[in-house]
């Protein structure tokens, strides 16, 4: 083949490329400026009913004032979630899962344990024991009945823990555990605490428990002689908030919090127990006036009152008394 025939043949069929490139430029030029341009859906998720006001389309007819408004709607959300991550005191409006002033029942006689030292959990339906004050095993039942003898990573020291939503949470050494009994995730987070025993009577140095807004660790610093309380995640044991309290823990035979309050427990004899309010967290300030519940556990002997446990799922005050498991019903 020739040199000319071969420029030809190209010539040709460059020239029939270009007419059919500008055919289908033509073409779609017409379908643009014959369709209205829809602006995109502000419904995601693929069921169509989940409104997002928060969400733009790639071209959005709003005011100067209305996008200032959206604005600012975003900015006190994220202000809102920061709030959480401070060391504060959180502000009173902030208390909208639960009343303080509710009314609660005397406390019924759950089981009885055969070691006087212990202590008895509650995460909704299932109940925890722990038996002693050190130790690896978690007893776990189902409606009072046994299901599983539990191992844990770590040994326990003293009988103050907690399980909320599924972890375990507890003292070994100088850290607090949190063990995920589903994933078998493990937490840690170390604490300056007191070597001394956090109540009278006790062996524990650190109080753990749930309330409604999640997961609270109450013990005394060293070298302090109040209570300093933590608010953490659960998940990972990230400290969202810190106070310190004047109130002796030594003068106490326990004590829990509910509804971003600190309850004291009072061992005054050895068959007796008192309840009563003594600092709000959420306003920051000790409560004066407050009920004082007085209750009667049954001897509780030398081992005296092993755990005063809330749990928010099934609004329960859970006791282990010298062995005897008792749970008191809180109102809505």
């Amino acid at each position: 083949m020739s040199s000319k025939v071969f420029l030809s043949i190209s010539l040709a069929l460059a020239l029939a490329t270009i007419i059919y490139q500008r055919i289908n430029i033509t073409r779609l030029t017409n379908e643009v400026a014959s369709n209205t341009r829809n602006r995109r859906s502000i419904y995601e998720y693929g069921n169509g009913n989940d409104f997002r006001d928060d969400y733009l389309p790639v071209y959005a007819e709003m005011t100067k004032t209305q996008l200032k408004m959206l604005c600012e709607k975003h900015r006190t959300t994220i202000g809102f979630d920061a709030r959480h991550t401070r060391k504060k005191g959180h502000r009173a409006e902030e208390r909208t899962q639960c009343q303080l002033d509710v009314s609660v029942t005397a406390p019924r006689l759950v089981t009885t344990r055969p070691h006087p030292v212990g202590s008895a959990l509650r995460d909704g339906k299932y109940w925890f024991v722990f038996e002693y004050h050190l130790g690896y095993s978690l007893l776990v039942f189902h409606n009072e009945s046994a299901l599983a003898d539990m191992t844990l990573p770590y040994p326990f020291h003293g009988t103050d823990a907690a399980v909320h939503n599924r972890s375990v949470v507890y003292l070994f050494g100088e850290s607090l555990i949190a063990h995920n009994l589903e994933t078998k995730a493990t937490r840690h987070h170390a604490l300056n605490i007191s070597q001394d025993p956090l109540y009278s009577g006790s062996v524990s140095r650190i109080d753990a428990g749930a309330d409604e807004h999640g997961l609270w660790v109450l013990y005394r610093e060293r070298g302090e002689s109040g209570l300093t309380a933590l608010r953490l995640h659960v998940k990972n044991l990230k400290e969202m908030s810190r106070w310190r309290v004047d109130v002796d823990p030594s003068a106490l035979c326990n004590s829990f919090v509910r509804c971003g309050t600190l309850f004291s427990v009072r061992c005054p004899s050895g068959d007796t127990v008192e309840v009563a309010p003594v600092f709000d967290f959420y306003r920051n300030r000790p409560v004066s006036g407050g009920k004082v519940l007085k209750w009667s556990v049954g001897d509780m002997g030398s081992a005296g009152l092993g755990s005063a446990q809330f749990d928010p799922q099934s609004r329960t005050l859970n006791l282990f008394a010298g062995g005897r498991i008792y749970s008191a019903q809180f109102g809505n």
